[in-house]
């Protein structure tokens, strides 16, 4: 039996549904919404579409995320998955201390920060996805990158080491005239403690393998993403264009 840190997850219908929603959402907030708006629609699309949600009312239900940390795997409290806030829950009341946005363990990364993606998407060149919703899908779905990091697991916040690098804007990402070459884990690299991203094994679900954070390219993740969701995307596709 795969330890619950390693298992992987692909959304179900629901939340596929869900995540067209958000998606057409998010269309409509391009033509006419606020920026906040925007952040808020987007966010939403990735927590349904890529199963990463960490809100405490539905657990911490990140077992689809494909990108983690090495912390995250190796983890002896299971943090993934639906009975993960139950287990760390049990653990903080063995030390009187009580769940809270402070002290969960873990957290959903947008490497590419979400206020960066749109902020792309008003640009020139990022226009031109804003005004069909395939295209919107196909730039937010393949585009997005979401690594599960630590949150205070085993005293280690990643989140906070992430946070603090001077690359953490990644501004390159706005700047590049070749998205495909922008390396999505740049703001991960040469900060201390060390940083190990791993990312599933679609041949075998329950296999990780080291991403080499200084190579491993925006052209990279989108063939990725495609050899594992393929059928996903067509699915979200199908349901943002016929969503009433």
């Amino acid at each position: 039996m795969a330890l619950p840190n390693l298992k992987h997850v692909f959304p179900t219908n629901v939340e596929l549904q869900k995540a067209a929603s958000r998606l057409n959402a998010l269309f409509t907030c391009l033509q006419q919404g606020t920026d906040a708006e925007i952040r808020d629609s987007l966010r939403k699309f990735h927590d349904y579409s890529t199963r990463s949600s960490v809100v405490k009312s539905q657990g911490f239900h990140c077992d689809g995320t494909v990108y983690r940390t090495e912390t995250i795997l190796a983890s002896e409290t299971p943090v993934i998955g639906l009975n993960a806030s139950e287990n760390w829950e049990a653990r903080l009341q063995s030390r009187n201390v009580k769940i809270s946005a402070q002290n969960l363990p873990i957290h959903i990364e947008h490497t590419i920060p979400i206020r960066v993606l749109v902020k792309y998407l008003k640009t020139e060149a990022g226009k031109e996805f804003a005004q069909s919703k395939r295209r919107l899908l196909e730039f937010v779905f393949f585009n997005s990158v979401l690594c599960c990091v630590s949150k205070n697991v085993e005293g280690i916040d990643e989140k906070k080491i992430c946070d603090q690098n001077s690359v953490s804007k990644h501004e390159g990402f706005l700047r590049s005239s070749d998205l495909g070459g922008v390396l999505p884990f740049e703001r991960y690299i040469g900060v201390s403690p060390k940083i190990q991203v791993l990312r599933v094994d679609f041949g075998s679900p329950d296999t990780w393998v080291p991403v080499d954070l200084a190579s491993w390219t925006m052209n990279n993740h989108r063939a990725f993403i495609k050899e594992g969701f393929r059928d996903i995307f067509d699915t979200l596709l199908s349901l943002v264009l016929t969503e009433k």
